[in-house]
């Protein structure tokens, strides 16, 4: 009878165990995501967009896959305000991979960047004859 109750305590403790731990990744994940986020955000900024559209970062423990397509760009508007400068609003996938490669999460967001245009500006291009 004793080993009747002890392996029934034994179970509820292991299992208690089991989802005190699982939980535990699961509110650590949540509580590193939005610090993630940000710090993607910032490593995103220093890329240069104009010629780099896909790419990984690491941050902490966790891998970030990202690729940028463009949404919206000032060299398809019919009217540039700033002709010398190309806006570009990029939609942003990406995906967070833990440190045994299962991904954990995945985002979708824009971002919008310029640069400068590298070629000189052809007035009559821009504005006709």
């Amino acid at each position: 009878m004793a080993l009747v109750i002890l392996s029934g305590v034994f179970t509820v403790v292991w299992g208690w165990f089991n989802t005190a731990a699982q939980s535990t990744t699961k509110i650590e994940r949540a509580i590193a995501m939005p610090v993630l986020f940000d710090r993607f955000m910032d490593r995103l900024r220093l890329e240069d967009l104009q010629n780099k559209r896909e790419g990984d970062f690491t941050i902490d423990t966790y891998r970030v896959e990202w690729t940028l397509s463009v949404a919206r760009q000032s060299t398809d508007e019919p009217y540039r305000r700033q002709p010398a400068w190309v806006v570009t609003l990029f939609d942003v996938d990406a995906k967070v991979f833990s440190q045994n490669n299962k991904q954990v999460a995945d985002f979708t967001t824009q971002y919008t960047t310029f640069w400068r245009v590298n070629a000189g500006i052809n007035i009559k291009e821009i504005f006709g004859d």
